[in-house]
């Protein structure tokens, strides 16, 4: 997760341009995409060990 935060944020910080737009800012960006990512772990865990 490092890795592509680091590559989107340094690398490719001319495509935020449109979220900045938006008015949301790189802290809200990573933290809801973080925040997505770790609940459908979690939901995807759950799932996997019920059906076990």
């Amino acid at each position: 997760m490092a890795v592509i935060l680091y590559t989107v944020f340094i690398w490719k910080k001319h495509e935020l341009y449109y979220y900045q737009s938006l008015g949301i800012t790189k802290f809200k960006l990573i933290w809801s995409t973080s925040a997505i990512d770790f609940s459908l772990y979690l939901v995807l865990l759950y799932v996997t060990y019920n059906n076990l």
